[in-house]
């Protein structure tokens, strides 16, 4: 009967078709993935830059009148960090929607 041996052979052309689209589809999606991984990464380092210049403003030394120097400087950092992490999670949030609707 040559139907039942079609069978098999249909399924297995099947799934070897559905794992190569897989494949193209993984391929097309390393891009966004790879995208995506730096900038969780971007967001590590930003946020611990943070947390260290939240602990030297956090020390009542740096708000002394000998530190003005220093605490001007650490405010700005801590300003420009604050602007730059806003911006890397936000890029972070559109590339992740990407990929999760891709």
């Amino acid at each position: 009967d040559s139907t039942t041996t079609s069978k098999p052979y249909c399924r297995q052309a099947v799934k070897k078709e559905q794992r190569r689209l897989d494949n193209e589809r993984r391929k097309q999606l390393k891009p966004l993935r790879d995208q995506v991984s730096k900038l969780e990464k971007h967001m590590q380092q930003l946020h611990q830059k943070k947390e260290q210049l939240s602990e030297q403003l956090a020390s009542s030394a740096i708000y002394e009148d000998k530190n003005k120097s220093k605490l001007k400087q650490l405010t700005l950092e801590h300003g420009k960090l604050e602007q730059q992490l806003a911006e890397i999670e936000e890029a972070w949030m559109q590339a992740s929607e990407r990929l999760e609707s891709a």
